[in-house]
């Protein structure tokens, strides 16, 4: 679930979850029609700058999903427009460019309780993409925490060992526990899923706090 805190966009993920749960489904209804009428708003800026029909040819290429940018992305790549997907943000869809829609997600704090009505455990995603210091990424942690946030992702396939060590050094610090996952959206040239996965030593697997639970998904 995409979620606003400070200026960042912030994904928490729901494990073990409730999928019919009323305040969780409600919670993505909300979710859905605002990443739809960004979506809408993003296909006119970029229609006035010369795209006619990149909504439409996105909206094909999501085919039944929510269309996101990395569907304006691959339309544009599709045209000719750039390469690949980082040419086409830095030209078209990155913060300050001309096809760039700021989001207007919920709080953590929502997706989280949302999570939790569902029966669900609330997952700090990719905290190393958010392009933030450790000063603000040690606040966004706490705060993650404060609003009752259980675990943090640690491990991904495209990772140096030594963050994969240093996030490990911070779920223990705040009390997390872990995952890890490819982030996998679409097959690309240069992600694997489930490629190279483990959690550092002395980490506890989010997965290991589900052991003994009736109904637990294992």
């Amino acid at each position: 679930m995409s979620t606003k805190w400070e200026s960042f966009e912030i994904h928490i993920v729901g494990l073990n979850i409730d999928i019919e749960n009323i305040d969780l489904t409600s919670l993505l209804s909300a979710q859905q029609q605002k990443r739809e009428e960004r979506a809408l708003e993003i296909g006119a800026r970029l229609t006035k700058n010369g795209f006619d029909g990149i909504y439409e040819q996105a909206k094909e290429l999501a085919k039944n999903a929510q269309i996101t940018r990395a569907h304006f992305a691959r339309a544009l790549i599709e045209r000719g427009v750039a390469k690949n997907f980082p040419g086409v943000f830095k030209k078209y869809l990155g913060r300050g460019k001309t096809g760039y829609v700021p989001s207007c997600w919920c709080t953590m704090q929502t997706a989280i309780e949302a999570i939790h009505a569902a029966g669900g455990v609330a997952v700090l995603a990719h905290p190393s993409s958010y392009q933030m210091s450790n000063k603000w990424l040690r606040k966004l942690l706490v705060e993650f925490k404060s609003v009752g946030g259980d675990a943090m992702e640690v491990a991904q396939p495209q990772q140096a060992p030594s963050e994969r060590q240093f996030l490990g050094e911070l779920s223990r610090e705040y009390d997390l526990l872990c995952s890890q996952g490819s982030d996998f959206h679409f097959p690309t040239s240069y992600l694997e899923l489930g490629k190279n996965l483990y959690l550092p030593k002395d980490c506890q697997g989010v997965w290991q706090a589900w052991e003994g639970q009736e109904g637990a998904l294992l």
